[in-house]
Order: structure tokens, then sequence, then C-alpha cells
């Protein structure tokens, strides 16, 4: 009996899911981060290679990769796809891929945030995306992005903005340290600072709760970016008016206000004006839900899709 692999590759953490043809789970595993992009190579090998070893043979492996950007990464990923399973056939996606095999049907649009952002849907059988760009260029609303522009507020602004004692905790934790000064450097210094720094986005979301500045720019930063989305839609969907979003990654599970302010963020967007007596949209529906299956769910569908005469 065949035995179906995904791998949910993250810049945080990497999931493993080993399933056999009636849907049995065989394996799980949780490894360290393997984003192509950020994390070092010996890693996410040392990530994947630690994986391996917890799972039984495979057949067919799906590696859904975060920093997964051109053909050249595609390649990578499938080398060492082939090294850590031997007996399987492979194939590698953009970590995003995952979550939107994952979807319940009928999805607009999945708007993934985790350590990194990205938003996607499935087009006439191909998953087209908007943002990604990774940490320098892009990761709007990400966790990186929250704890990046909360920092940022509390040790770079003319007004150093205070936090709890908790949030402390969790920045000592991260950069060994509670001077200001150390803490930029030891970000530069940090070998991965992308992770870091997103390490410390639920701590952010807890001083949301205790109605805090620096709590509100960690809520303002995620809601910011649902104009993305919005123009996401208007371009790939351009005549639909019944909107289903999905939220995926662990920025909307952290607080609840989170997701609720994106939502009424978004339905302005859709139906506000976008110049004089002029509207960006009609009639539109708009409907969010956070996403229940697990993106290494859709991994595991996609690995279950190798073994069909058609691929994506």
């Amino acid at each position: 009996m065949p035995v179906y692999v995904g791998l949910d590759a993250g810049g945080t953490k990497t999931r493993l899911r080993a399933e056999d043809e009636a849907g049995n789970i065989l394996a799980e595993a949780v490894a360290g981060p393997a984003n192509l992009a950020t994390t070092p190579e010996p890693a996410w090998q040392a990530a994947l290679a630690e994986l391996a070893a917890q799972c039984p043979p495979a057949d067919f492996v799906a590696g859904c990769f975060a920093g997964l950007l051109t053909k050249a990464d595609e390649e990578r990923a499938i080398t060492a796809l082939r090294r850590h399973f031997p007996t399987a056939q492979h194939a590698a996606w953009p970590d995003y891929a995952a979550t939107v095999a994952a979807a319940p049907e009928g999805t607009t649009a999945v708007v993934i945030a985790g350590t990194g952002s990205v938003i996607a849907s499935m087009v006439d059988g191909k998953i087209v995306k908007s943002g990604g760009g990774g940490p320098l260029l892009g990761d709007g609303g990400s966790a990186f992005d929250v704890g990046r522009s909360c920092i940022r507020k509390m040790l770079l602004g003319p007004k150093r903005l205070p936090v709890s004692e908790p949030t402390w905790k969790a920045i000592e934790m991260a950069f060994g340290t509670r001077d200001p000064e150390e803490i930029v450097a030891a970000i530069y210094r940090h070998p991965n600072p992308v992770a870091a720094l997103a390490s410390l986005a639920p701590a952010f979301f807890e001083e949301a709760r205790c109605k805090s500045r620096v709590g509100s720019t960690a809520i303002s930063t995620v809601a910011f970016q649902a104009i993305n989305c919005a123009d996401h839609v208007e371009v790939h969907f351009p005549n639909l008016r019944n909107w289903q979003i999905v939220l995926a990654g662990g920025v909307w599970k952290s607080y609840e206000r989170v997701a609720m302010e994106y939502e009424e963020d978004l339905k302005l967007m859709a139906i506000g004006p976008r110049k004089k007596n002029k509207y960006r949209f009609h009639k539109v529906k708009v409907e969010v839900k956070i996403l229940d299956p697990d993106p290494v769910d859709g991994a595991v569908i996609l690995a279950r899709k190798l073994a069909m005469p058609e691929t994506p």
C-alpha cells in the first residue's frame, strides 16, 4: 500500500505527515525551520533529515516550502527530498500551495499570515499569488512584520512605547538583553532574525488585549494589508460578488481581534469609494473565516495527486 508524505516547511518549523491509501496517519513529526530563502541550508537540511528519520519509507512526497521563489529553488528542494526520501517520487511547491489545496471548495482567496505572508487563489487549475516577496520586499502583515513594527515603535521612535513585563521577557528570551541598543545589535547578529522577530508576535498581540499602543500597532500592521486582498480579488475575480476569504497561519489564531479588524477593513475596501462617486464593487458579499484544515493536510493532498496521471 503506497505511503503519501506531505511536508509543510515554514520559517518557524517544518511538519511532516505520512498517510496510507485509506487516510490512516502513519507518522507525524515536527522539526526546525526550512525556509529556502532565509534558513541556512545546513539547518533546513538537518530539519528534513530529522523528519525523514521518523517517517516510514515513502512512495510519494510533496514538499511545500516557504522561500521557494524560483525554478532553481524548486530543483534545490527536489534534490534535498531525493536525498532524504530516496524511495519516493517527489515534487516541490511554494508553501502557500499546501494551504490552497487544504482550503474548502469555493474559496476565493487564502490569506496566509505566518512567519511570512501571501495571498493565493486557484484560478483555472493554477495557483496565482499576490504578496510574498520575503522580509526585505514584502511579507506585509506577517508575524515577522508585526515583530519588526512593534520593536521599531518600542525602540526607535521619538517616543519609546512601554510594554508589559511578559513582553520584555519574550524579548529577552529572543535576544538575550533588555538594553535597546543591544537588542538592535542582537537582531543583526542573530542567525535567523526573521524567525526571532516573528516569535515576538504573540507577545505583542497580548499587548493588544491590554489596549497598549504597541498592541494597537500589532493589530493595525495586519489589518492594513486588507487592501492587498481586495486588489487581488479585483484582478483575478473581477465579476465575483460573493467573496469567500480564508485566513490561514498563526497570526490569525494569536488573538481574535486580528481577524475581526482585518475582516472589517476588507469589507470597507470591497464596497468603499475608489474615486468620487465611483465604487470598487457593487453588492459584494464578503465572508471571512479561519482555515480549519491544517496546511499539512494540503501537502498530503498534493502528494496524493502525484500518484494521478496529471499533477498540478
